[in-house]
């Protein structure tokens, strides 16, 4: 399975270790779960679950999942991210339906607010890792397979930039 748009696909999610040292460790229902759907999330940070499917998927006991849930989706006055107040997830909106979702109701999912963050700084550490490698073999005069073949920098880094995207 390739990497999606943004260098995370769905079935693989990056976790920082600062995770752990954020105000969503405070309770450790919400950081598995958290952990959990970030792990599930597809390339536009939506995760296609409810609290009982999450449940069934990973093992975890209903009652914690319901639990880290509503952490989840409460606001954090402590959060670094102020987006969305400081809440990690918000509900997909129900299709074809005035009805709001809800943790009790029909839930189609849930969106990840401060995913797309990560997603940049991944890109970021991937872009300057790449120019550092790129600077050493330039300063050591060993040329890449992709200028021996004759292409330049700039179509080496796009196509590197896009296989990472995959």
């Amino acid at each position: 399975m390739g990497l999606a748009a943004g260098g995370v696909g769905k079935g693989y999610g990056l976790i920082y270790e600062t995770i752990f040292d954020s105000s969503v460790a405070r309770d450790w229902e919400a950081l598995v779960t958290f952990i959990c759907l970030i792990a599930m999330a597809d390339a536009e940070d939506n995760v296609y679950t409810s609290p009982d499917r999450l449940h069934r998927k990973t093992g975890i006991p209903l009652k914690v999942i319901r639990k880290g849930l509503e952490v989840l989706l409460s606001e954090d006055p402590y959060s670094f991210n102020k987006a969305e107040n400081g809440r990690r997830i918000k509900f997909l909106p129900l299709v074809g339906t005035d009805e709001v979702p809800s943790l009790d109701g029909h839930c189609r999912g849930f969106f990840i607010v401060n995913r797309a963050y990560y997603k940049r700084l991944l890109r970021k550490k991937y872009n300057a890792s790449y120019m550092r490698a790129r600077r050493a073999r330039d300063r050591d005069g060993n040329p890449s397979q992709d200028e021996l073949s004759g292409r330049s920098r700039s179509e080496e880094a796009s196509e590197a930039l896009e296989d990472f995207r995959k």
